[in-house]
């Protein structure tokens, strides 16, 4: 043909050049082995449209490019070519090229699609078997504790049992006096007790062994400590083990999976308690909490007899262990270590001698956390035209509701407990916008807007709270250039509504 188009045949990639309307008017060498047709075959079809078979019409993405005069990028797609059962995924680009005609080159991501897909699936067959070492680590701490947990249920049920023969006694002697009625009352508060003791510790036992998919959600680590104490109380008790556990920081909180994290602490404490009963004082657990900056610790410090020094470098290695043959699997710390990680937090000794022994925990703040973790969940890079919401609110429940909602596939949610973090988010992310509570224990809605007013005279400022606060918004509204304000209690349809309107009239 009279144009140059020769030299495509040197690329490694198949090319053909069509007209406005699909007319086929050169293809490369490359085409034929992509397309598995002969050259012969090829000269037989004119028109693109008869070349392959996808919802993705070349000739729109044509049509586009000479309407627009830029390139067009088709998303990966499966095809198939003319007379051919087999699919292949490529990427379709059209250039438009001198004298109205086009390029059109198909970029053939088959193999990488393939190992890929195989990649993925061999990531799950591993999650799948870490997920069950898991559980098998739960199942052989519940094994260790059975003794403990049987002494544990066998105490209440014992009082359960007396208490109702007595109350058979009096009421089978005919009528009941005042007094008796009030033995019979005392009685029945102590079966109550028995059975919510009862309850409480087979709710432990299940929720432990609980096994599901990975949910994080925003907790309180201080909370999350506290159920752990209370499921391994039995074993605490036996050895006279003294806690030391004060939750003063109730701004702790975290995105986590939280049996997950419990499970992780369960076998701290274990360890603490094999380490402290082979020495002679009174056994000592101290379990710490503490904000730095962006990271939240927790230290589990024991008094027990420490680790050895030459194994202090292999205890968080698989199969590893200091206990005698038969008195350990070597793989809680191993897994412990595992399920931080996958929090993108840290595990590590901290120190250890013959007097104590110290195990420290980070985990990154909140804010952090959920941006990282929503940002991955959307499957897109941080300059994909996404919304970053930041929502700041004290109440756990309030994040996780808020957290659930907003899943729309162009918002990113970023939730923060403590308005002073949040604030350091701001200088640290782009934001599009804020909901913040107006009553927070720490800092006002209204405090919270003036500070980030200081930073960000444009960002969409929502006030969330109860319709008593409404005079407040409308005092607070024109100064602090706020966007609006959500009612609590509000629907899905009501945090959307009130979102879209911020971002639409936002200066952001």
């Amino acid at each position: 043909m009279s144009k140059a188009y020769n030299i495509l045949d040197t690329l490694f990639e198949a090319i053909l050049v069509v007209n406005s309307d699909g007319d086929i008017l050169y293809y490369n060498h490359h085409l034929s082995t992509l397309s598995k047709l002969s050259p012969r075959q090829l000269k037989k079809i004119k028109n693109i449209s008869e070349l392959l078979n996808t919802e993705i019409t070349v000739q729109d993405m044509v049509k586009a490019a000479k309407k627009e005069k830029i390139l067009q990028l088709s998303p990966e797609i499966d095809v198939n070519f003319k007379d051919s059962n087999e699919s292949c995924s490529i990427v379709i680009k059209v250039s438009p090229i001198e004298d109205q005609d086009y390029l059109v080159s198909f970029n053939d991501i088959t193999i990488e699609k393939r190992l890929y897909d195989k990649y993925k699936a061999q990531l799950k067959e591993l999650e799948l078997t870490h997920n069950q070492i898991i559980q098998a680590d739960k199942l052989t701490t519940i094994g260790e504790m059975t003794a403990n947990i049987s002494h544990e249920i066998s105490n209440p049920l014992t009082i359960a049992s007396g208490n109702l023969e007595v109350i058979e006694s009096l009421l089978g002697e005919g009528p009941v006096s005042e007094p008796e009625m009030e033995t019979v009352k005392t009685c029945l508060a102590d079966i109550t007790e028995a059975h919510k003791r009862i309850n409480t510790i087979m709710g432990n036992m299940k929720s432990f062994l609980h096994q599901s998919e990975s949910n994080r959600e925003y907790a309180s680590l201080a909370e999350i400590i506290q159920r752990t104490l209370d499921f391994i109380s039995p074993k605490l008790e036996e050895h006279d083990v003294l806690v030391n556990f004060k939750p003063i920081q109730s701004s702790a909180v975290a995105l986590i999976d939280a049996p997950k994290l419990e499970q992780v602490f369960v076998n701290l404490i274990k360890n603490a308690i094999d380490s402290m009963t082979k020495t002679k004082q009174r056994p000592q657990l101290s379990i710490d909490l503490e904000k730095k900056d962006n990271t939240l610790h927790i230290y589990f410090t024991d008094n027990g007899e420490g680790i050895p020094e030459e194994g202090r470098s292999k205890i968080f290695n698989a199969f590893y262990t200091t206990k005698p043959i038969g008195e350990g699997t070597g793989l809680g710390l191993a897994i412990s270590q595992k399920i931080i990680l996958s929090h993108r937090g840290e595990l590590k000794l901290k120190h250890s001698n013959d007097k104590q022994t110290q195990f420290e925990i980070i985990l990154p703040c909140i804010e952090m956390m959920s941006y990282t973790q929503n940002e991955i969940l959307q499957g897109r890079k941080t300059d994909a035209g996404l919304k970053r919401i930041l929502v700041v609110d004290d109440e756990v429940k309030i994040l996780n509701l808020l957290n659930n909602m907003i899943t729309e596939k162009d918002m990113v949610f970023i939730g923060s407990a403590n308005p002073h973090d949040a604030l350091k988010m701001l200088k640290e992310l782009p934001l599009d916008l804020i909901i913040v509570d107006y009553n927070m224990p720490e800092m006002s809605g209204k405090e919270f807007a003036q500070a980030v007013r200081e930073e960000n005279p444009k960002i969409p400022i929502l006030y969330m709270s109860s319709p008593d606060n409404q005079d407040k918004f409308k005092q607070d509204s024109v100064p602090l250039a706020l966007s609006g304000m959500i009612n609590k209690p509000f629907s899905k349809d009501d945090m959307f509504q009130a979102i879209k309107d911020a971002l639409k009239n936002g200066g952001s």
